[in-house]
């Protein structure tokens, strides 16, 4: 650099060159120009003229700050339809904004996405993911704010196998606030096995996360599984350990399932046509061929194709009373 064309001083700009050799003590003679009658008079101008450059640019910068804020808005609320539509957010992130960008008519979605760094667009599978993990956040944060002040509560869990084939427990708490009965879903984790006392662990972790104490526990449903239910070595065993007054109370659900179960076995009739409806699941569903006669009956006769579901059996014993089409 020959020279230097501008010095910045308070809040004005002058333009002075200055040549090499004295750049060395530029700082003496910014001092001395600062007191000079023509850097005076341009600061009494500026004043006069209106606001500063150094507060422009203040003002510039906060209004942009301002509206890309509100960009960030229209990027969460599309990302919080994803989330509750259950949606794919790492497939589907893109498009979704893409659409929501070309509807907007003032175009400012679009210049911001323009503007935007490469690294930093808000429009990878990574940014979604980072979305849905400040979601999952703020309701925790939020849920323990909820159950900071309880001191009785009863637990609902179940385990269940997820489509990945990992063996997961979802937790659910029942207590009592402004004299009405309220269930608040915690979450569903991962647990290493389905033994009771991996269980157990799981629950008492995850509840200490929303600062809930197993002490706390006045009362636990669970399914009819020896693990979940067990007297002695189930997981109600195990919590009855921490909380000896907790009541246990066998799932209801389940209960009528087993009963209709059993009173559905010993009519002749029912079991002839769930039997029925085992053989035309297979009949239909093992051949393509007479799946496809079977969705253009259904066509034919509804107006609409269903899906035949297969009776479930647990333990030797059908789940749904009857095969139905849903």
């Amino acid at each position: 650099m020959r020279h230097c064309t501008k010095i910045l001083r308070d809040v004005s700009w002058v333009s002075v060159p200055v040549p090499l050799s004295a750049s060395r003590k530029l700082y003496q003679n910014a001092e001395k120009h600062n007191k000079s009658a023509a850097h005076m008079a341009a600061v009494a101008a500026s004043q006069i003229a209106g606001p500063s450059v150094v507060t422009k640019l203040i003002v510039a910068s906060n209004e942009s700050m301002l509206r890309d804020g509100q960009m960030m808005k229209l990027c969460f609320r599309a990302a919080y339809f994803m989330f509750i539509s259950e949606i794919p957010h790492t497939t589907h992130w893109r498009d979704l904004l893409s659409t929501v960008a070309a509807c907007d008519s003032s175009g400012h979605l679009a210049k911001y996405f323009a503007r935007c760094p490469a690294n930093a667009h808000h429009l990878s599978t990574a940014a979604i993911s980072s979305i849905l993990e400040a979601f999952e956040e703020e309701m925790c944060t939020r849920l323990r704010e909820k159950l900071a002040a309880v001191t009785e509560y009863a637990v609902m869990a179940d385990e269940c196998t997820d489509v990945h084939r990992v063996e997961k427990v979802s937790i659910c708490v029942r207590l009592l606030a402004s004299s009405e009965v309220q269930e608040v879903f915690l979450g569903c984790w991962p647990v290493q096995s389905t033994k009771a006392i991996d269980i157990h662990k799981c629950i008492i972790d995850n509840l200490a996360k929303f600062g809930l104490a197993p002490e706390q526990i006045v009362a636990a449903s669970f399914d009819d599984a020896s693990n979940m239910s067990g007297e002695h070595a189930g997981v109600q065993a195990l919590l009855k350990k921490s909380s000896p007054s907790l009541i246990f109370v066998h799932c209801s659900s389940h209960l009528l399932q087993f009963a209709l179960v059993r009173a559905a076995n010993t009519v002749v009739e029912i079991k002839r046509v769930l039997n029925l409806l085992s053989k035309l699941y297979a009949f239909f569903s093992h051949s393509p061929f007479r799946l496809n006669i079977f969705k253009h009956t259904l066509e034919a006769v509804d107006g609409m194709c269903h899906k035949l579901v297969q009776p479930g059996i647990q333990g030797g014993c059908h789940t749904r009373a009857v095969s139905r089409l849903c």
